[in-house]
């Protein structure tokens, strides 16, 4: 699921990355986005749960340590006019 190994990254705590996210949300809904990313914050602030993320074999099993949320539904983004 992640890298096979840590990548040497700038970080402020000078530790490699072994943990990547990507978040796609809809344009148009800053607070559902940033929902999203507190979320990922605060899994990953729990080192039971970084643990399993880092065991994760696959989709199931990632998903699994993310705590098994259901899929927000959100609002149809309204384009500027």
């Amino acid at each position: 699921m992640g890298p096979r190994a840590a990548v040497a990254f700038d970080a402020v705590d000078e530790q490699p990355v072994d943990l990547v996210f990507l978040l796609l949300l809809p344009m148009g809904t800053p607070d559902a986005s940033l929902n999203a990313l507190a979320g990922v914050a605060r899994r990953l602030r729990d080192p039971e749960a970084a643990a399993a993320m880092r065991r994760a074999r696959d989709a199931a099993g990632l998903y699994a340590a993310m705590g098994g949320a259901h899929p927000v539904a959100y609002p149809a983004a309204h384009p500027s006019t």
